[in-house]
């Protein structure tokens, strides 16, 4: 795969992710992953913000945990996205402590965002 498409092919297969989460088709979504690793298509965070979205939405709380925790162990760092679909989740299924307790986290993040910015203005 050439640098740079990474991202590229990852979004491509989201999208099917996201199609056949969607329709709840748990086989064909299956399916898509192998093909994905047999692509040498690593999960990236736009996967994982994928996979949270559509096993949330399906209330599959055994594989949106499973989800979560691969991606804790790989080291893949949430984003905003991220974040914001997994409050989504947590809404719409009234997990409200979970809830809180992922908006705190959000918030440590623009946090170190924001100092992050500032970094470059500090002493200079």
């Amino acid at each position: 795969m050439q640098e740079g498409t990474c991202g590229k092919v990852s979004r491509t297969f989201c999208a099917l992710l996201s199609v056949y989460g969607n329709a709840h088709q748990w086989e064909a979504l299956s399916q898509i992953r192998e093909e994905m690793q047999a692509a040498g298509v690593q999960d990236d965070i736009y996967v994982f913000t994928t996979l949270v979205s559509v096993f949330g939405k399906a209330n599959q709380k055994d594989d949106l945990n499973a989800t979560l925790n691969k991606m804790h162990e790989r080291g893949i760092q949430p984003t905003d996205e991220f974040y914001n679909t997994l409050l989504v989740v947590h809404a719409k299924a009234g997990n409200w402590d979970e809830l809180s307790a992922t908006r705190a986290q959000k918030i440590r993040l623009l946090s170190r965002k924001s100092a992050c910015c500032l970094c470059p203005r500090i002493g200079g």
